[in-house]
């Protein structure tokens, strides 16, 4: 679980900026699009940590 740290920090940076600007501009948008990227990187970084063979593929 430790290699993954750096994932989940990620993918947290970018959740809470989808969340702080969904709610500064109730736009719907930001959430969407910025919980899509923030799952991809997040995921493809703890798939390189995980030393797969397609983790650059998949991000």
């Amino acid at each position: 679980m430790k290699k993954y740290r750096v994932s989940l920090s990620i993918w947290f940076v970018f959740e809470m900026v989808a969340l702080s600007l969904n709610i500064s501009t109730k736009n719907l948008f930001y959430l969407f699009n910025f919980t899509y990227i923030g799952t991809c990187v997040g995921v493809g970084t703890s798939l390189m940590s995980s030393k797969n063979k397609y983790a650059r593929n998949f991000v």
